[in-house]
């Protein structure tokens, strides 16, 4: 997979450092490594013209040095700016001269090509495109681009003017200008702040591999099998730019440029990428000319998709790390407020035992009982700020080991406390308890929260009967597990409730309608400590049947 960087958010989870983030769409690094491709690509474009001679002439260093001159331009410091504008220069002119060019004709090359490319970092640098992440940033690209195209097609066809050449040369070149700013600004100028995760390195690879097939018989089909493939290899793009993004589309389309020049060293000249449906044995310099033409025109098309494709992303990003920020800080509030709550809550179940027990002296009957309501109150109280203290340390690391442990004694523990605590309200209720001895690896402190708030649903909403039970079983890997399963003949689940039945802070239509005391912490405590055992929490109950709830959790054989 292609590694993500992502922002982080300023708000840290519980027991970790706050870090500061950089400002969403800043720019990242230079890649060195398309840098490297770059260098790598104008010495093989040299030395290929060098060997093949002028028979063909679209094969020019003007496709790669351009756009890479002027993203040097662009990002590089004064001096690397002075170096740029000998090296570039001299690289024209170089290359030119291995295929026996007049070296004033290839001076006019390098100068044109310095021109251009100087012409499009002006423009960039006072407009401060240092990364191509935007649609303004890519306006301004395409602008300069034109710019300095314009520069060397002007300046070629008044030589071609002067010296009776046909004008067309001057066009294709500065097409060609046009082309290689356009695919390599985005590729070499700074990588956006963005690098996504949402595809593979295999779904890129055949991406990329339909996309040169496609290339090639456009260049070599003729007729209306080049007008469907080119028709297709532009779909194609459309697909890489919304999919990859910016700086994924514009390296496909300069490998795609590349394949074009080379296919067409192949012997006998061949087709190039048209719409037209006749068969058209053409010229070099208009081979180059349909080249150059549609190559831009996928540029201008698939890299604003791209552009598009990221911003969408983006915004996904953005949600998700604000509704992260909010989790985080509910989380961080409910566990401040809930220790907070544990000592003044203590404290009154204290005094409020101490008058219950006379010790301030004897009450009167109507004293007693508001005392005691404020005792069942303040318990319940005591019990939601526990409940809320265990769902948050759920929800962190560890912090005790697991022990070895009998679930069977932990279910008749929370069964027993349950029933105590419910008193004569479960009094109608008939109770069957049938456990098995089953031994798990756990936390007997949340196994018994889940079971008694299970227990707890269960004395609550049942009307005649509840069952509690604990056995073995298989999961579908073939090993053991345990299985606890409680339900009650009483109010049956809905089926649209069952997606939430396990959130925080959930509570069931019931609940509300009759003002059934609850949180609606229980069911997901339930469900956080199934799966810090390495087990799930399920309703099992057929809709309209009682409610019946299992945890299944790993356990030795």
């Amino acid at each position: 997979m292609v590694q993500t960087t992502v922002a982080p958010s300023t708000i840290a989870a519980p027991g970790t450092t706050a870090r500061s983030s950089e400002p969403a769409g800043a720019p990242g690094p230079v890649d060195r490594l398309a840098w490297s491709v770059a260098a790598l690509t104008m010495i093989a474009t040299a030395l290929g013209r060098g060997i093949v001679g002028d028979e063909v002439y679209g094969v020019n260093p003007v496709w790669a040095s351009v756009g890479v001159g002027t993203a040097a331009l662009v990002l590089a410091p004064t001096w690397g700016k002075v170096l740029t504008c000998f090296a570039l220069p001299a690289y024209m002119v170089l290359s030119a001269v291995l295929v026996g060019s007049p070296l004033v004709d290839a001076v006019l090359v390098g100068v044109a090509g310095t021109v251009a490319s100087a012409v499009a970092a002006l423009v960039l640098v006072r407009s401060g495109v240092r990364t191509v992440d935007s649609m303004s940033a890519f306006g301004r690209l395409a602008l300069a681009a034109t710019l300095g195209g314009a520069c060397v097609g002007l300046a070629g066809w008044w030589l071609s003017f002067l010296g009776g050449d046909d004008p067309r040369i001057a066009a294709d070149a500065g097409i060609a200008n046009v082309t290689a700013i356009l695919l390599w600004c985005p590729v070499l100028l700074r990588r956006p702040a963005r690098v996504y995760d949402r595809y593979s390195t295999r779904e890129l690879v055949l991406q990329v591999a339909c996309a040169l097939a496609l290339c090639v018989i456009a260049l070599v089909a003729g007729g209306f099998g080049t007008a469907v493939a080119s028709a297709t290899l532009l779909v194609t793009l459309t697909w890489a730019g919304l999919r990859f993004g910016v700086r994924v589309t514009a390296a496909e389309l300069v490998v795609l440029s590349a394949v074009g020049t080379l296919v067409w060293l192949v012997g006998d000249p061949l087709h190039a990428p048209t719409t037209s449906i006749f068969d058209a044995q053409l010229l070099d310099v208009e081979r180059s000319w349909s080249i150059g033409v549609f190559i831009g025109t996928a540029a201008l098309w698939a890299l604003p998709l791209a552009i598009v494709g990221d911003q969408r992303r983006d915004a996904e990003r953005r949600v998700v790390r604000e509704l992260r920020a909010m989790e985080v800080a509910r989380a961080r509030f409910v566990a401040t407020a809930s220790h907070e709550l544990r000592t003044p809550v203590t404290n009154a179940l204290g005094r409020l035992d101490l008058l219950q027990e006379g010790v301030f002296g004897p009450l009167t009957d109507e004293q007693q009982g508001v005392v005691e309501t404020t005792a069942r109150n303040v318990e319940r109280l005591a019990d939601l700020v526990e409940s809320l203290v265990l769902l948050t340390q759920v929800d962190g690391p560890r912090t005790c080991p697991p022990r070895s442990l009998r679930l069977d004694d932990v279910v008749r523990h929370a069964v027993t406390v349950e029933r105590e605590r419910a008193g004569a309200s479960c009094a109608r209720l008939h109770v069957d308890v049938r456990v098995t001895e089953v031994e798990v690896v756990g936390d007997e402190a949340l196994l018994t929260s889940a079971v008694r708030h299970l227990v707890r649903n269960a004395l609550t909403f049942g009307e005649h009967r509840v069952c509690v039970a604990v056995g073995r079983g298989k999961d579908a890997r073939g090993g053991f597990e345990a299985v606890v399963t409680v339900e009650n003949d009483g109010v049956p689940i809905l089926g649209e409730e069952r997606a939430s039945l396990f959130d925080s802070f959930y509570r069931g239509g019931y609940a509300e309608k009759w003002a059934i005391q609850g949180s609606g912490v229980g069911l997901a405590i339930v469900r956080a400590a199934a799966e810090r055992h390495g087990g799930a929490a399920r309703v099992v109950s057929a809709e309209g049947d009682g409610a019946r709830f299992e945890i299944r959790i790993p356990c030795g054989g």
